[in-house]
């Protein structure tokens, strides 16, 4: 590409980035919600998934963005959290 069209591509590459660790967070918090209360794992599978999506959100922080007022939830939180939601869900 001529410089003049991809003079600035590091920016654009930041947010591109950011952008997909916000999708991949906003995905798997629905993928791993579904798999957790599906209720077909472990334990651990559950608490493994919870760790992941902790991370996943912790990612999506760290792009800058704006939260409310607070830090991304950890996995005891999140576990806790989905948990709550199911059985408001069924009820």
């Amino acid at each position: 590409m001529p410089g003049l069209v991809s003079a600035g591509w590091e920016a654009d590459l930041a947010c591109y980035l950011s952008h997909e660790r916000v999708k991949s967070a906003i995905v798997d918090t629905v993928r791993y919600t579904k798999l957790i209360t599906a209720d077909t794992g472990t334990a651990g599978r559950a608490e493994e998934l919870a760790g992941k999506l902790a991370a996943k959100l912790a990612a999506a922080y760290a792009t800058g963005g704006t939260w409310p007022g607070r830090e991304p939830p950890g996995a005891d939180e999140i576990l806790r959290l989905i948990r709550r939601w199911a059985r408001a869900d069924l009820a």
